[in-house]
């Protein structure tokens, strides 16, 4: 993980990322940028140009000031750019009820680098005013789809985003296939061979592609899968965390007492449940 601490000295801020040592990459130091957070690491994909994926925090209370500018030596480093975080930008094309002027700054700002701009649909930010969604992604010469998803997975305000680049390589399997050999051999023994006896090439051919067919057909049903990445709450716990999320959301919408209290019960539920189960 490579992070950058916050130049205002808030603990609660800065930026990171966090990625795959299999991954090659780079971790790049900032240059100077006078308004933005700022974490850089270049990672190298097989078969795709070396994107520099960029960790931002803009904060809210510098509201006069133009931040794109950062980006501007953000893009000197690499052609391909993918900024993503918190840029405190509300605009009425991300579903926002209004515009701000960070919000303008980045639309112009895009539409002048000629980058585009990924959203989730629903709100990132939630607040008893109003929600909004203010974590985005910048995205400059990276040729594939990029879709936008807000994760419902925290009971914080600000929920995380998930955004998926469609490169059209097959999503990792978090399962591991296991063979069992002794299986393996049964089930060839198993099988009825003839004697084989060929009078040209193509009977050769043939009885390879079956000889093929019948290795890869015993080496799948003798084995199986497992999983590599186990959940360590059952599921009863994650439905409890989801609904105290899905509540704590609604008090910040309302601030009424009633909501308080429905959210201080739920709370309550996940650390009661692993002692009943025990």
């Amino acid at each position: 993980m490579y992070s950058t601490p916050s130049r205002t000295h808030y603990r609660r801020r800065g930026t990171a990322i966090l990625i795959k040592n299999c991954i090659p990459h780079q971790h790049l130091p900032n240059p100077t940028l006078r308004y933005v957070e700022a974490t850089m690491v270049i990672a190298n994909f097989p078969n795709m140009p070396p994107i520099n994926f960029v960790s931002v925090y803009n904060p809210p209370s510098m509201t006069h000031v133009h931040f794109t500018l950062d980006f501007e030596l953000i893009y000197a480093y690499n052609s391909a750019v993918f900024i993503a975080g918190d840029m405190n930008a509300k605009h009425k094309k991300w579903n926002c009820l209004k515009t701000c002027h960070f919000g303008k700054q980045l639309v112009n700002f895009a539409d002048k680098t000629g980058a585009i701009i990924a959203a989730p649909v629903e709100p990132t930010h939630h607040h008893y005013r109003t929600n909004s969604v203010i974590d985005m992604a910048l995205v400059r010469n990276i040729p594939y789809a990029i879709s936008a998803l807000t994760l419902h997975e925290l009971s914080s305000d600000h929920l995380p985003v998930r955004f998926h680049v469609d490169s059209g390589t097959p999503a990792e399997i978090p399962k591991k296939f296991i063979p069992n050999w002794r299986k393996f051999k049964q089930y060839l023994n198993n099988q009825a061979h003839e004697i084989f006896a060929p009078k040209n090439t193509d009977d050769i051919d043939r009885e390879v592609a079956r000889f093929t067919a019948e290795i890869i057909k015993a080496y799948r049903e003798s084995g199986s899968w497992t999983e590599l990445i186990k959940n360590e709450t059952t599921a009863e716990i994650r439905a409890q965390v989801c609904e105290r999320n899905k509540l704590k959301r609604i008090w910040h919408n309302t601030r009424h007492p009633a909501d308080k209290n429905s959210l201080n019960r739920a709370q309550e539920v996940p650390t009661k449940t692993p002692q009943r189960a025990r």
